[in-house]
């Protein structure tokens, strides 16, 4: 796989108001750069996609995450993902699918963690169980 990992460079949670039961919560997530750096090699065919997630309370309250996925490949496909980019702002879908997932992933997760210490609703569907009745 070529994404060698992730991280955060901001995580910022904040609760402003009170939560209301049909509250919208709104989230988002945007790649905002692509830029080449150097990896521990010299000659490092490495890529950075910095990315921003959000997540919205409506007025209750907001989440901020904002990060890197660092991506490898052969230079060649480096090259074109790069000169792709520079010219129309656009990543090859299989390279978008990978960081998309892979940002989606990592960010889900910490907004989750945070809106569990801000008391915030999750932003997610998360699993449930529920009891069966029965029929006596």
């Amino acid at each position: 796989m070529p994404i060698i990992g992730s991280t955060f460079s901001i995580i910022h949670g904040e609760k402003k108001g009170k939560i209301s039961p049909d509250m919208n919560i709104n989230s988002s997530l945007k790649v905002e750069g692509v830029e080449r750096t150097k990896g521990a090699q010299e000659d490092s065919n490495l890529l950075e996609f910095s990315f921003e997630f959000s997540v919205e309370y409506q007025n209750a309250g907001s989440i901020l995450l904002k990060g890197v996925v660092m991506f490898v490949d052969e230079k060649k496909k480096i090259d074109q993902i790069l000169k792709s980019y520079v010219k129309d702002k656009s990543i090859p879908s299989e390279v978008k699918t990978l960081i998309y997932n892979h940002a989606l992933y990592r960010a889900s997760i910490k907004a989750l963690m945070l809106s569990e210490e801000l008391r915030l609703p999750a932003h997610i569907r998360l699993p449930h169980v529920e009891s069966k009745q029965s029929n006596k």
